[in-house]
């Protein structure tokens, strides 16, 4: 039989104390090292970098493929010549950009020794809405951003009527289904080379289900919400089949049924 004993034997009893007060002044050691490596690389860091005057921003190329100013975007940015490249934040920068209405996208590099890079998509406006209470002159993009516009841009795009999204401001998206689909529309038929020479007036709510897609020359096609892009790929062609027998008046099309679609308007044969 063995027998295990807990009592230490003559002067053991200090034994394992004695270790944890050394490895209690080694992890000191170490932490110590730890603080004086981080903060000697922090100096370094400042002298090879955010203290070094090779590094002074002094050229801002900052371009955009819209129509908002370098020097409104440089504002925007809260960006000013002669910073240090690595004191700028560019995922601050980024964000303020990026919270201008009008701004898709935005690339913020640094480009060595002395230039910070700014790439700016803008929103491109597909149709314009009216304020109520105000003359604001208001757009619209793809993605249902509402954008301040000047009154020219703005006239140059199709009128969303008999759409209603609660709180239109400028710098808000839309979000109502029926609003977002007349959208949808006008971007397909922006996208569409069979009718992109075709000026669009107007997009109205006809009902919940259908819209009406008025041309400049005062014709209008009915559309469904659902098989609207098949509509459209048909469209085309049946405006060529038209083109010869029209008369002087506008055409009102139906195609809101599965198969056939109604035309009024023709002179009689």
């Amino acid at each position: 039989m063995v027998r295990l004993s807990a009592r230490a034997g003559p002067g053991g009893g200090g034994g394992g104390g004695r270790l944890l007060k050394r490895i209690a002044l080694v992890g000191a050691a170490i932490a110590s090292i730890a603080w004086v490596a981080v903060a000697s690389l922090r100096s370094l860091s400042a002298v090879l970098f955010t203290r070094n005057p090779t590094f002074t921003l002094r050229r801002l190329d900052l371009t955009s493929d819209g129509r908002l100013a370098p020097d409104l975007l440089q504002r925007f940015a809260g960006i000013g010549i002669g910073t240090n490249l690595f004191e700028l934040q560019l995922r601050r920068i980024r964000s303020d950009l990026m919270a201008v209405p009008a701004v898709r996208e935005v690339r913020v590099r640094r480009r060595m020794p002395d230039t910070l890079e700014i790439r700016i998509q803008e929103r491109l406006p597909i149709a314009r809405i009216v304020m109520p209470g105000t003359d604001l002159p208001l757009v619209v993009d793809a993605d249902g951003w509402i954008i301040v516009a000047d009154a020219a841009a703005a006239a140059a795009q199709p009128l969303l009527t008999g759409f209603s999204p609660p709180g239109v401001r400028p710098g808000i998206q839309i979000v109502s289904p029926e609003a977002r689909d007349a959208l949808r529309l006008l971007d397909l038929c922006a996208r569409s080379t069979a009718l992109r020479g075709i000026a669009i007036r107007e997009v109205r709510r006809r009902d919940f289900e259908t819209f009406s897609l008025v041309f400049e020359n005062g014709d209008e096609v009915w559309l469904p919400r659902q098989g609207m892009d098949r509509r459209l790929n048909e469209l085309p062609d049946l405006l060529r089949t038209l083109r010869d027998r029209r008369g002087a008046g506008p055409l009102r099309i139906d195609m809101t049924g599965e198969i056939n679609h109604t035309v009024t308007g023709l002179p009689p044969r």
